[in-house]
Formats: structure tokens, C-alpha cells, sequence
């Protein structure tokens, strides 16, 4: 096999990466390797791109098809990142924490995230997502805090509520691929 100057294995590599992100949306387009090498597997992907778009399909990527490809791969990349997240955590007072009895949207919060996390941490009751702290909510805090090494208080204070979030978020990472 010849050698490609590192140019065109790039550009050899950045159609694949363009073409494969295609083919998580439209199952007509075949995934492919990502490997910086324009093989059979490449060049089929690349005329079911263009048969897909209306392009007359040589297996080549010519002007007009890199061009689409493009801006196809732009808007796929927008469609499928995940929207951006923020706190809902209070900032203000310190020392702020969500108590048992509690009755509040970060209540809910706090129990549709252990009812998600029941999926790896079995021990965590089901609990009603009412966004009342009860007895059910408690013993989830309590399983999660013993689980992660975390102070056993039955309250989600600001570390507890981190170390929630952040499994959760660990959690729908795998979710998403």
C-alpha cells in the first residue's frame, strides 16, 4: 500500500470522522473505522452519502461533496451534544442542606436522581419523586452517602448533592453513546 503524506491521511481521516457522525443519524450511511485510510469501507460510506444527498455518486470527495458533508456533519454535531447543564444547587447560604421533611423542587430533583441511580446502586429505595424529603428519600441518601464514603447524615448538603450529581452525570454519559 503506498504511503499518504500526512495531508491526505488527515483529510483522509476527517471525512471518516464527518461520514461516521452521519451514520449515528441515518442507518443508511455505514459506520466506519476511523483510521486515516480511504479503503472500500470509506468509499461505500462516502456513496451512500451521496446517493443519500442527491450527489452524483463517484466515491470520490469532490468540492461540492466535502462541502455538504460539512455542513451535514455541523449540524449533527448540534443536534446530538447534549444540551448544557447548570446548578440548581443553592450557592448562597453556606452550609445550605435539604433536610428530611422538606418540601421542594430540589427535593424532587434530589429523588429523580436516586431513582436513576438505582440502575447501578440496587440498594437505593424507589421513592415517589413527590418532592417531599421522606422516609424513603432518607434511606436513598443514606445508601448513596455509605456507598461513596460520604458523612452518613441523612441530609444532602453541598458535597453529598456533588457526589450525586456527579454519578448521575457519569450515568447519562453512558446513556448517550
Amino acid at each position: 500500500m503506498a504511503q499518504l503524506h500526512p495531508n491526505e491521511r488527515e483529510n483522509v481521516f476527517n471525512l471518516q470522522r464527518y461520514l461516521r457522525q452521519l451514520s449515528f443519524d441515518d442507518p443508511d450511511i455505514p459506520p466506519l473505522p476511523l483510521d486515516g485510510i480511504f479503503d472500500s469501507a470509506t468509499r461505500e460510506s462516502l456513496l451512500a452519502y451521496q446517493r443519500k444527498k442527491g450527489l452524483t455518486p463517484t466515491g470520490q470527495a469532490d468540492r461540492m461533496t466535502w462541502e455538504a458533508l460539512f455542513l451535514d456533519y455541523l449540524v449533527s454535531i448540534d443536534r446530538n451534544t447534549r444540551a448544557d447543564g447548570f446548578s440548581i444547587f443553592p450557592l448562597t447560604p453556606s452550609g445550605y442542606a435539604v433536610y428530611p421533611n422538606e418540601e421542594h423542587f430540589l427535593v424532587q430533583v434530589i429523588q429523580y436522581m436516586l431513582n436513576e441511580l438505582r440502575e447501578i446502586y440496587t440498594d437505593i429505595p424507589q421513592n415517589s419523586q413527590s418532592g417531599v424529603f421522606d422516609a424513603a428519600t432518607g434511606q436513598g441518601v443514606l445508601e448513596f452517602q455509605r456507598r461513596n464514603g460520604l458523612p452518613e447524615s441523612e441530609r444532602v448538603d453541598k458535597e453529598t448533592w456533588n457526589a450525586l450529581a456527579a454519578e448521575y452525570r457519569r450515568l447519562s454519559d453512558r446513556w448517550e453513546r
